[in-house]
């Protein structure tokens, strides 16, 4: 059985060649990809610790090492041949005290693997400016830190720290309201020093951060930002913030205010000002969901690259098998209806100017009659199913800015 274990474990690390080493103004680097991959990741760690450093108003007196492989298998094989054993509840991206590393694995998209970096660096940087306590990595205010750091966007050259994406790998904001429970829960899943469930440890972590007009960030940041730490476990700490009833309602207050607005369906991220990025490849079809209720959504779409790339509005959206795609590329908008997995109805509308251009996007209902402008030519009203509205992405990379609804 041992030697079953170590040989799965050995054959997952060896597996798929040399990392890519990176040396960057404050990290080493190793990457499971391409040099340009790890060039950015490079740059996007040092953003990372510039931001870091000013949250924490200091930063570690050492060069920071991180470990990004391709999955994770070969992520579990390489701690274990490092000696250390990686917690049940450390998936995919975690910090060892031991070796002073953040071990990393690979995710499906960019915008995941980036959200699994940037948790493993924050739980890094704050173990390690707190040399006294080490184990600090171990707090549930610890892992709230990181995973409200993970959130943040980055276009390609900056790092807006702390966001709160318009759409995300993880909708932390529902899992967070979901582990909330009911009203007058009276925070029963903060209470307990080991079991706080983690989207939960981070609605309280950005509640005291970001919400409740500030009430509670001196508090928290003396008890979690101080030179040292503290053993206080989270029920202990919630008494210092103020009676249960009252922190409980802003919790679930700011928690319904934080909803992530797009549902992502495929390779979407929020890249801050630069917009929002989608990626299909091959047949997939990616979407970018707004939640009930929307009657109004409007973007520039920017020019898709010439072939069979697609992309526009989704309408009408109940799920993959039902819903209105709208591709926007001149000379004609292409409208198909899709319905138990079948195109029922299409048609085509004439759009002037060249292709492969920039647009102007707006979609505008009023029950299941819609209302299509681009650029300055409107169409409407055309009768289209009523469900939920968003974009879509077939076949290329494609990216909405100036993204605004109602």
């Amino acid at each position: 059985m041992l030697t079953h274990l170590l040989t799965c474990v050995l054959t997952a690390f060896t597996q798929g060649g040399e990392p890519v080493r990176v040396t960057s103004t404050h990290y080493d680097l190793e990457w499971a990809g391409t040099q340009l991959e790890a060039d950015e990741t490079g740059r996007t760690l040092d953003a990372a610790f510039d931001e870091l450093a000013t949250f924490f108003g200091t930063k570690p007196d050492e060069r920071l090492r991180v470990r990004v492989f391709r999955d994770e298998d070969a992520r579990l094989g390489a701690a274990w041949n490092d000696g250390i054993t990686v917690p049940v509840q450390s998936k995919f991206a975690s910090f060892s005290e031991q070796t002073r590393t953040a071990y990393v694995a690979r995710l499906g998209g960019r915008a995941a693997t980036r959200s699994g970096l940037l948790y493993a660096v924050c739980l890094q940087f704050h173990a390690l400016c707190k040399s006294k306590n080490l184990d600090i990595t171990r707090t549930w205010y610890s892992a709230g830190i990181a995973l409200d750091f993970s959130r943040s966007t980055w276009d390609g050259q900056r790092l807006k720290a702390f966001a709160s994406p318009r759409v995300e790998p993880v909708d932390l904001p529902a899992r967070a309201l979901a582990a909330l429970g009911p009203v007058d829960s009276k925070l029963a899943g903060l209470k307990g020093a080991e079991a706080v469930d983690p989207a939960l440890a981070w609605g309280a972590v950005a509640m005291c951060l970001h919400g409740a007009d500030k009430a509670y960030g001196t508090a928290f940041k003396r008890y979690a930002l101080g030179d040292t730490g503290t053993k206080l476990n989270s029920e202990d700490f919630l008494r210092t913030l103020g009676p249960v009833k009252t922190v409980e309602q802003d919790l679930r207050t700011f928690l319904e205010a934080a909803q992530t607005p797009f549902e992502a369906l495929g390779d979407w991220e929020d890249r801050g000002d630069a917009g929002l990025w989608g990626r299909s490849q091959g047949q997939d079809t990616a979407f970018c969901v707004l939640r009930e209720g929307t009657e109004r959504l409007a973007a520039r779409l920017k020019a898709l690259p010439r072939g069979n790339a697609s992309a526009g509005f989704v309408a009408g959206w109940y799920g993959y098998e039902d819903y209105a795609r709208i591709h926007i590329e001149a000379p004609e908008v292409m409208i198909t209806v899709t319905r138990l997995g079948k195109v029922v109805s299409s048609m085509r509308l004439p759009i002037p100017g060249n292709a492969h251009r920039d647009r102007r996007i707006e979609l505008a209902r009023q029950g299941n009659q819609y209302v299509l402008t681009v650029d300055d030519v409107v169409h409407g009203p055309i009768e289209l199913p009523s469900g939920r509205m968003g974009f879509f992405a077939a076949g290329t990379e494609a990216t909405f800015r100036d993204v605004t609804w109602r």
